[in-house]
């Protein structure tokens, strides 16, 4: 006969056992609050947590904070249908738990809905909200039964239901259909939801770009050669060896677009260059690793700890002729007249232009 002892024990252990969340989910519930409370970005958080979790988690991680980012809009207009209540009217860590159960629900076919509901659950008592779990579990059940509903059918205004269709606010989609159609406005809304391609340079001054591509594709990476820059390289897979030769300073990720820069300035052997809004330094480096006998390449920006990002970046790349200096650029800068050869100028903006890889920007902006 089992002894009380023995029963509370396992009654402790079992309930222990019904609080557990996956590593990827306590991770990307965690990134999402400081998303939301801290006005953190997902990808510098995420990139931050790459060397925390395994292969299988990192890449769980990943698809959970930026899918449920992208899709936040939509999954707010699910969670009101089924809760029957404003989603900004709930706790923020239920609404998080919230989305991200409806995101895996809808989204990751894989993950038994069972295990899918426990842990949004079990969210909810990470979140010392406990009275909430029930309401938790309630809802997400109830989208297990009604996995087909649509919340943008019942919205007949175009533009209304477009916003829910593709998840971007109403402003910014009849900002997109004055400037470009209701056609173009909504391929352009759809294809933020995309996953965006993974864009490298090989850093040249560094190593053999073509050691470098055959190491890559040796451990099961897939390259495309851009069609946008010169010497750029999109890859699929070999993700571990991606993240060591980033940390290595042999290859930098950087999208097609952004490469695409330091060949438009074209700066010229022995020239002197300024990078007025230089940080992070993506193309700062890019410059000054294209043309490695530049003069001189200045990365002015205003504010210091963005600027020592920029010479980490810097050095990795083992860039000799780059310095730094903060000022603000709104005010005339400290140089006399023809000090420089080339000026790059890539100004503050609201950065919709990057949406696809930082679909938080999109809650953030406003018209």
């Amino acid at each position: 006969m089992r002894s009380k002892a023995e029963g509370r024990k396992q009654k402790a252990e079992g309930g222990k056992g019904r609080r557990d969340v996956s590593v990827a989910r306590r991770a990307a519930f965690q990134i999402l609050r400081r998303v939301e409370e801290d006005g953190a970005y997902a990808a510098v958080l995420l990139a931050a947590s790459d060397d925390e979790m395994r292969a299988d988690d990192r890449a769980l991680c990943y698809e959970l904070v930026l899918g449920t980012l992208r899709w936040q809009l939509w999954l707010d207009a699910l969670i009101e249908h089924y809760a029957k209540r404003r989603a900004e009217s709930l706790d923020a860590p239920v609404r998080r738990a919230l989305r991200l159960g409806l995101y895996q629900l809808r989204f990751l076919s894989r993950i038994p809905a069972s295990a899918i509901v426990n842990e949004s659950v079990n969210l909810a008592y990470l979140s010392r909200l406990r009275s909430a779990a029930s309401f938790i579990n309630a809802v997400l059940r109830r989208a297990t039964r009604e996995p087909e509903y649509d919340p943008a059918k019942s919205v007949f205004e175009p533009v209304e239901r477009l916003a829910i269709e593709t998840s971007h606010p109403v402003w910014l989609l009849e900002r997109w259909i004055d400037a470009f159609g209701i056609e173009e406005a909504s391929a352009l809304a759809r294809a933020n939801n995309a996953a965006p391609p993974i864009a490298f340079r090989v850093i040249t001054n560094r190593v053999s770009k073509k050691e470098i591509l055959e190491e890559l594709r040796a451990a099961g990476g897939v390259l495309v050669s851009s069609e946008v820059a010169p010497n750029a390289w999109r890859i699929e897979g070999a993700g571990a060896l991606q993240r060591q030769l980033v940390r290595e300073g042999k290859i930098y990720l950087q999208d097609e677009a952004s490469q695409l820069v330091a060949h438009v300035l074209d700066a010229q052997a022995g020239e002197r260059v300024l990078d007025v809004c230089a940080a992070p330094g993506s193309k700062t480096t890019h410059v000054a690793s294209r043309t490695p006998d530049l003069s001189l390449i200045v990365a002015g920006d205003l504010h210091e700890h963005r600027l020592r990002t920029v010479m980490e970046a810097g050095e990795r790349q083992a860039i000799k002729t780059l310095q730094a200096m903060v000022h603000n650029a709104e005010n005339a800068l400290p140089f006399t007249e023809n000090s420089f050869d080339r000026v790059l100028v890539d100004a503050p903006c609201t950065g919709t232009g990057t949406l696809r890889r930082n679909p938080e920007i999109r809650w953030r902006i406003s018209n």
